[in-house]
């Protein structure tokens, strides 16, 4: 019976433990790689372009043939429909009647071109889409990466403090050291598992997120490649031509000038006539001849009829130039925003350089000078934890740094819309 209940209770440890040990480990491309693939905006995406193809197919639409029958010139009296005792022929006739309305091949083609510019502008705004998400990612991705650096520091000072404290604890028995700078290093000790807690947890809320850009299980364990790459975008073209071909909101803001052109060009074709043709076969009652008509239709744009048509190409006209004003003051905004983000990610390596070349190394050498001295006790405590805080403070302002620049970086990215996956 004892060996029943450890076994049930051992059972729930050993799968966690499984769970934890089978964690997959992702790195930046395989989760923007899963984003593409399942993420339900661009799937939505997907088929609404589907959709818009599938329409533009029926582009090149006939009007429907009419077709008719019935009594044609009958009198009421149904008696007068047959031949009279006196010869004379019957009364009315039956009639069938069919008539097409042929379309203008400038017409056809107009709104081909339209139907067919629309799902180009879908396509675009997926694009842009994906790379919103894409950015999206990279910020959590690189959140979770320097919270993981973060905790290993934030571990090992701890683990220092630890050692202060006990340290500490027994020059205060022996009469050689403040009991004030004994409970300083003990609150530090307690500050450093609430920082832990804190980091930890958004940790946890960046798995969440991630899972949730990838349409997974948002509690899905996984852990992430802690390698990053600082690239330069210092030589990277920022000319209008580069971002007329790299942005896929500009490129959507010109298919959309293409469309309003192709509004236009379907609007002004209601100027011109339409054509049509219809046929009537008659059956003559009572001996009457058969009769037919045959007919030749147009509808003549007259100027009052017109009117609709020419405000409506008018106002297509009117929303390109609004379209085009809208892309140069778009495209002033990214311009201003990517120099913005290359002089933040300047100043942002060479505070990195500072921290790992003059700060921190220097506040390492003076926290083991000062070790040696508590050692040797010519150093108190109090000296001795302000040149650990020093280092402490210097790490986690280097990897608050970090963060800012792979930040800056994924934003500049975006900007330039550039497929960050690939280092």
């Amino acid at each position: 019976m004892n060996m029943d209940k450890a076994r049930y209770i051992l059972l729930p440890w050993l799968c966690l433990f499984a769970l934890h040990t089978s964690a997959q480990t992702m790195s930046l491309g395989m989760v923007l790689d899963s984003i593409t693939a399942h993420h339900p905006a661009l799937l939505m995406a997907d088929a609404d372009i589907k959709a818009m193809d599938a329409e533009a197919k029926g582009a090149r639409n006939w009007m429907p043939t009419q077709l008719g029958t019935g009594f044609n010139m009958t009198p009421y009296d149904a008696s007068t429909w047959q031949k009279g005792a006196n010869g004379m022929n019957g009364m009315g006739s039956y009639m069938f009647s069919i008539q097409q309305m042929f379309p203008k091949a400038g017409q056809l083609n107009a709104n081909a071109d339209y139907m067919g510019r629309l799902a180009s502008v879908g396509r675009e705004d997926s694009v842009s889409t994906l790379a919103d998400l894409r950015a999206q990612a990279e910020v959590s991705y690189n959140a979770w990466l320097v919270g993981l650096k973060k905790l290993e520091v934030l571990r090992k000072d701890k683990a220092l403090l630890q050692a202060m404290v006990v340290n500490a604890e027994q020059r205060y028995r022996d009469g050689s050291s403040a009991l004030g700078a004994y409970y300083k290093a003990t609150a530090a000790v307690g500050e450093a598992d609430r920082m832990i807690s804190v980091v930890s947890a958004g940790i946890d809320q960046q798995r969440i997120a991630l899972n949730t850009l990838m349409a997974r299980d948002p509690l899905l364990v996984f852990t992430i490649d802690t390698t990053y790459v600082i690239r330069d975008y210092a030589t990277q073209p920022l000319d209008t031509a580069a971002f007329n071909a790299d942005r896929s909101d500009l490129r959507a803001i010109d298919r959309r000038i293409g469309i309003a052109a192709a509004q236009a060009d379907l609007a002004r074709t209601d100027l011109k006539p339409d054509f049509g043709l219809r046929y009537d076969h008659m059956i003559g009652f009572g001996g009457s001849y058969d009769m037919f008509n045959l007919m030749a239709m147009v509808s003549v744009p007259l100027p009052w009829s017109t009117r609709s048509a020419k405000a409506r190409a008018t106002g297509f006209e009117l929303r390109g130039q609004a379209l085009r004003e809208q892309k140069v003051m778009k495209r002033n905004e990214l311009m201003g925003a990517a120099h913005q983000l290359l002089a933040e990610l300047k100043a942002g390596r060479e505070q990195m350089d500072l921290y790992a070349n003059v700060i921190i190394p220097g506040a390492q050498r003076n926290l083991d000078a000062v070790r040696l001295g508590y050692a040797q006790q010519t150093d108190d405590l109090f000296t001795y934890y302000d040149a650990w805080e020093t280092v402490y403070s210097a790490e986690l302002a280097r990897l608050d740094r970090l963060l800012e620049i792979l930040n800056a970086q994924a934003r500049l990215e975006r900007v330039l819309q550039i497929n960050s996956a690939t280092p």
